[in-house]
């Protein structure tokens, strides 16, 4: 039996745009299957949402499910299973469509090992904003095949917040950090692994003011320094945790790890999240889905021009600072701010989920009509 879309996650950034389009898909009599790999089999495990794990080859996996459409997500494994489907569905003259999460890193996203951007290109692109629709036009990807759809993680994060809002921060704060003073304000940092598709992202540039301790070139490390050296100074002192990324190791940070009060490590950061009076990170997603939280946020940038990788940075939602001067004094505002005001749709459309249903639909309905007519 023929299989109507074929879905696929390697990492949690595609895991977010995939995982809420299965109901979708149904309610528009479509049937799909969302498959994962590498650190999205844990994410999605974590969260309770269905998924398959892989367990044969890009080829075999299509011949086995017969699917008229492949959506695949990005991932930042060169060698990744999402490009390998992307390579097999060409073969086979199955259309692909490629969800890509945010701006960062285009060029890499699709290169594989080569010198290429578009060497594992699928047919079709959905991408979550206009200037990522125009960064792959310059790439070379055909204009009128990329479609910004919005983020459809962006309508999970309002639903969160209902449901957040119907419960006290207080005490979700008592049961989530029972061992921590409940009276300081908590501040959480939201740490990034390393770029694996363009490692030199992750290292501060030369001429950086933020150079932390002096002894790593690691972005995460040297803003984290610089980020406890500030909060020490702060009066109250407030109460830190580490959110470490999902492809972080526990050991990562060291004896940075024992400067501050708690490490959250897997499972669902969100109500980490909704408990913290401040949530400081550099690109991480998890900074765009605190401020749909309501919660206030601060990006810490060694290269400020990294700014336009998130859409809350680049539009100014969340500020952004670049020197110890300005973190001190951000640190200070931000925590007295306790609530952030929401950007309104322009900024985070909703909907997200609709337009990605209707393109694929539209997609499906295609390669329907091309089979007819063979």
């Amino acid at each position: 039996m023929t299989l109507d879309v074929l879905m696929h996650a390697e990492d949690p950034g595609a895991a977010n745009i995939l995982a809420p389009l299965s109901s979708g898909l149904g309610d528009a009599g479509l049937s799909s299957r969302l498959m994962a790999s590498g650190a999205a089999v844990a994410y999605l495990t974590d969260r309770a949402i269905t998924h398959e794990p892989v367990s044969d080859g890009a080829g075999e996996v299509l011949d086995s499910v017969h699917p008229r459409v492949l959506v695949a997500g990005t991932s930042e494994d060169r060698d990744g299973f999402g490009l390998a489907l992307i390579d097999a569905a060409r073969e086979r003259a199955i259309p692909s469509l490629g969800a890509v999460d945010m701006l960062a890193n285009a060029a890499f996203r699709f290169r594989g090992n080569s010198d290429d951007p578009l060497r594992h290109a699928p047919d079709w692109l959905a991408v979550p904003d206009q200037a990522t629709a125009d960064a792959f036009a310059k790439l070379g990807f055909a204009h009128d095949r990329v479609v910004a759809c919005g983020h459809p993680h962006f309508d999970v994060m309002r639903a969160r917040r209902a449901e957040f809002a119907t419960q006290s921060r207080a005490d979700l704060r008592a049961e989530r950090l029972p061992d921590l003073p409940a009276d300081r304000p908590l501040l959480v940092f939201v740490a990034e692994g390393i770029d694996q598709l363009n490692p030199a992202a992750s290292r501060i540039p030369q001429d950086s003011a933020l150079t932390g301790s002096g002894q790593s070139l690691d972005r995460t490390t040297v803003v984290l320094e610089e980020l406890l050296e500030a909060v020490d100074n702060l009066d109250p002192r407030p109460v830190t945790v580490l959110r470490l990324h999902p492809k972080n190791r526990p050991d990562d940070y060291g004896a940075l790890a024992d400067r501050v009060d708690h490490v959250s490590h897997g499972g669902d950061a969100l109500p980490l999240i909704w408990c913290a009076d401040l949530v400081a990170g550099m690109t991480t997603f998890l900074l765009v889905e605190a401020h749909l939280l309501g919660r206030p946020t601060l990006s810490v940038l060694p290269d400020p021009t990294d700014s336009v990788w998130l859409p809350t940075t680049a539009a100014g939602a969340t500020p952004v600072v670049s020197t110890r001067e300005s973190l001190a004094t951000a640190l200070a505002d931000r925590l007295q701010a306790r609530t952030a005001k929401v950007q309104d749709n322009a900024l985070l459309p909703s909907g997200a989920t609709q337009r990605y249903v209707q393109l694929v639909g539209n997609l499906v309905d295609l390669e329907k009509h091309s089979n007819r007519a063979q």
